[in-house]
């Protein structure tokens, strides 16, 4: 048995006032009034779009998808978890003292173990 979906159910929307969401009617509320008040308060139509801009901008705009409130919260979080996770370690290895654990004795000097070889010097250790 099929049904047929005349749209795709994850982007669904619902539109509660009109063609906006209650969150986005809130907004737009929220912005008249902010301008309003501006307007009574600054006398100047420019500096009460200033108030109305960034209402209506945190209200509409969805960064990856998240209102801006989630998104503000994650980046905040983000920005305050500590670089070093449980997962991770801080612990350096010190190969004089894992030698000396090994044998007992103290490790040989760094010419006895190069880290880095040239090609001669390793084709002459494969010969």
């Amino acid at each position: 048995m099929e049904v047929r979906i005349s749209q795709d159910i994850r982007r669904y929307k619902t539109k509660d006032v009109g063609i906006f969401s209650f969150a986005e009617a809130g907004c737009i509320a929220l912005a008249i009034g902010a301008g309003f008040a501006g307007y009574r308060l600054f006398g100047s139509v420019e500096k009460a779009t200033v108030p109305i801009v960034i209402i209506l901008v945190a209200g509409f705009l969805k960064p990856f998808g998240m209102s801006c409130a989630a998104f503000f919260r994650t980046v905040l979080m983000e920005m305050m978890s500590p670089r070093v996770y449980p997962c991770e370690t801080d612990f350096i290895y010190d190969l004089d003292e894992l030698y000396a654990e090994e044998t007992g004795g103290p490790a040989p000097p760094d010419e006895d173990f190069p880290v880095k070889r040239t090609r001669e010097e390793q084709k002459q250790i494969i010969k």
